[in-house]
């Protein structure tokens, strides 16, 4: 059984007002996330601000959660950092606190060669027992692994155990996915795409929008599963009404926690550099919200 399946929220973190980790509300939107479905966490990536975060908040974020979480399902803590000691130091904090499983950007900004990004995953990976998931994720870092480079990585780095895949390129995921033979735990980084990634073998997805839709994107596995594709389709047109609202505006403010502003959370916009959402766009953000019917969504 894959250790990650189903939607994975791409846990975000909230601020004070004094820009420090609001633990508290981290707390509340675990246990909420958790009543819409949530089949564990991936901590401290991308939606989640890691790289803008010292290593000391992201190991507070790490431990929130997992306390928090109390073992009811996996949490993946991102440890990608530009520095591989830092990864690595990262990766150890993460097994310390009690993750089920680390994952990591390849190395970005200073351009590696195979050579390169294959020292660096094989540091992380060695830095603990737990298994390592490559994070690919090209129109951020711009470094694509391709599935030639997969194939090697399957053999020269032996903690890998699977990879969050942040690309529309469904043919390379396929190729991913069968290099494992059945292995590996493959999953998602799309919203968008879950059901035809579904379709062609994922065992589940990692996702910004699961942050306030996980219920949505749960009943979809489930209608898969089921071989309801109909109702799945459904489902996936009415989240992708939402998430082409979100994907407008530009602006990670408005993807990953403007809705659960709206949902009643009192979250921040981001740190900096991510800009604030001025009044104007806060109202535009909420009035396309309701027109394509997100507040009319089912939630436990």
């Amino acid at each position: 059984m894959p250790l990650l399946e189903g939607p994975v929220p791409a846990l975000v973190t909230p601020f004070t007002k004094d820009n420090e980790v609001n633990v508290q509300l981290l707390q509340e939107l675990v246990e909420w996330q958790l009543a819409q479905k949530a089949g564990g966490f991936f901590v401290t990536g991308s939606s989640g601000e890691g790289f803008l975060m010292s290593i000391p908040e992201r190991q507070l974020v790490v431990e929130t959660v997992i306390k928090q979480v109390r073992g009811r399902v996996p949490v993946v803590v991102q440890v990608g950092a530009l520095a591989t000691q830092d990864a690595v130091a990262l990766a150890e904090g993460a097994a310390a606190a009690g993750a089920d499983g680390v994952g990591t950007v390849p190395p970005f900004y200073y351009r590696a060669d195979y050579e390169g990004i294959k020292q660096h995953f094989a540091a992380i990976g060695a830095a603990s027992d737990l298994p390592l998931y490559l994070y690919n994720i090209p129109v951020t870092t711009g470094v694509l692994i391709t599935a030639a480079q997969f194939g090697r990585l399957i053999e020269d780095v032996p903690a890998l155990a699977g990879m969050k895949y942040t690309a529309h390129n469904l043919f390379n995921m396929q190729q991913i996915i069968e290099l494992g033979d059945g292995r590996l735990n493959i999953l998602s980084g799309l919203d968008e795409i879950f059901l035809p990634a579904l379709a062609i073998g994922v065992d589940g997805a990692i996702g910004t929008t699961f942050n306030y839709m996980c219920l949505q994107f749960h009943q979809i596995y489930q209608a898969f599963k089921a071989g309801d594709m109909a109702r799945a389709r459904e489902i996936q047109s009415t989240v992708n009404r939402v998430i082409t609202v979100v994907t407008s505006f530009g602006t990670l403010a408005a993807l990953n926690k403007a809705p659960l502003r709206f949902l009643g959370f009192d979250i921040d916009d981001g740190r900096a550099p991510i800009r604030p959402l001025t009044g104007e766009e806060r109202e535009k953000i909420k009035a396309d919200l309701e027109a394509a019917g997100f507040f009319d969504l089912e939630r436990n």
